[in-house]
């Protein structure tokens, strides 16, 4: 049986309807080719074709997009990027399957720049043979060196949570450090993150790169990520960056929050991965008190031992989009901003650090500044700075506050760390 292709089936009434059949089970074959061809044909950058092999075997037809600048410093770099997904939950035209495909297009982007990836993505075992089929057709290869790109599929058996902990209902999140533990040798950057996050080649490169500044100081810092959402074209910071610390340590200019991380995942160095290996109880999931998935896959795991910031001058490219762009959505339903929780625009944080980094600095229209951090910061001191948003989020008229208050004598404190040692 075949079907043949028509540009015209691609129109805007067609898809529905592809999707109608599919969920009533009809013609899938048949109609899930078109989908897939109608996906091909609207991708304007694509180069060529390339076979690549399943971890069945199957040999899958994809495109290949434009690579992104390759950068010699990064190659003979490897990275293991662990993706937990909840692809056994998956539905019919469900919108995390394109999340999927941007995830999978980052990994394409990061091994263009140099490095060396493999790609493991867990799932529960009984996910449907229709989506691993329709995952693995999204894999792609790395123009630079097909060699340098892998993927594989690692299936776990279900398992609730431990009574102590909460926040989903099995514990596949935790599964990654398994693998983590079983390749710590093999790799020299590990990486975990859920099926609904960005982590793209900038994002990588801005952690290896600040990675190099931020280990050879004294006392050590670590490059640090943040949640954005975007509304409109305008992008958002999440709640966590509107308050912290900034700082100077050996010329460098840094911001760490004093509400949470997030990330929605973590990258670390393997000398990292073999300290953790050294904890009987790091894979255990019985050891987790509390929300079960940052606890065990987030920033969170860092946070009792490294001092983690955000560089001043590259702070954006550590942003790490929540592709559901949900959060800002329940936010602009509130008539009025809550201080503790909004969002900042990124024109508006550009604002506050760059205050820090040059003296005299104008605040735009809307933006009221409470005290002087360049001033504060030349003299040696460090600033604990807050925000608040008045009036509705999403208005383009809403007004901000921004605190800066000098400290010189009093230490910097780092959210989480067990033992904090910078300052004065």
């Amino acid at each position: 049986m075949y079907a043949r292709y028509d540009s015209s089936m691609c129109d805007s009434s067609f898809k529905p309807l592809a999707n109608g059949l599919m969920s009533r089970g009809a013609f899938v074959i048949v109609t899930w080719i078109l989908l897939f061809i109608c996906d091909l044909k609207a991708n304007s950058n694509i180069l060529y074709s390339s076979s690549i092999e399943t971890r069945s075997g199957a040999s899958v037809r994809s495109a290949e997009v434009n690579p992104v600048e390759s950068d010699s410093g990064y190659l003979q770099v490897s990275l293991l990027a662990v993706v937990t997904t909840a692809v056994s939950f998956y539905g019919v035209g469900d919108a995390r399957l394109s999340y999927l495909e941007t995830i999978l297009n980052n990994f394409k982007d990061v091994c263009e720049i140099g490095l060396d990836v493999s790609v493991i993505l867990t799932a529960y075992e009984g996910a449907a043979d229709a989506w691993l089929e329709y995952l693995s057709s999204r894999y792609g290869t790395c123009r630079r060196n097909e060699s340098s790109l892998r993927y594989d599929l690692e299936l776990f058996p279900f398992r609730k949570l431990p009574p102590h902990a909460s926040g989903t209902a099995g514990d596949l999140a935790i599964r990654h450090r398994e693998i983590f533990l079983r390749e710590r040798n093999n790799f020299d950057f590990f990486l975990v993150q859920e099926d609904d996050a960005s982590y793209t080649a900038e994002t990588v490169r801005y952690f290896l790169d600040n990675l190099r500044t931020t280990q050879r100081l004294s006392p050590s810092l670590f490059p640090s990520f943040f949640d954005y959402e975007v509304f409109k074209g305008v992008k958002y910071a999440g709640f966590r960056m509107h308050a912290g610390y900034i700082f100077v340590s050996q010329g460098e200019y840094f911001f760490t929050t004093t509400v949470s991380f997030g990330g929605r995942g973590y990258l670390v160095p393997q000398t990292e991965i073999l300290k953790f290996a050294q904890l009987d109880s790091w894979a255990d999931p019985q050891a987790v008190v509390g929300e079960f998935n940052p606890k065990v896959a987030s920033l969170d795991v860092l946070s009792a031992h490294k001092r983690l910031v955000h560089p001043l001058t590259t702070w954006k490219s550590g942003g790490v989009h929540h592709l559901p762009n949900k959060y800002i959505m329940m936010e602009f339903e509130k008539k009025e901003a809550d201080s503790k929780t909004a969002s900042l625009r990124f024109e508006e944080l550009d604002f506050i650090f760059s205050a820090c980094l040059k003296k005299g600095t104008l605040a735009p229209q809307g933006v009221r500044v409470v005290g002087d951090c360049a001033k504060c910061l030349a003299s040696r001191g460090y600033v604990k700075m807050r925000s608040d948003v008045l009036g509705p989020s999403r208005s383009s008229h809403r007004n901000l506050t921004v605190s800066f208050r000098c400290s010189i004598f009093n230490k910097v404190t780092f959210r989480g760390l067990k033992k904090n040692v910078f300052g004065k």
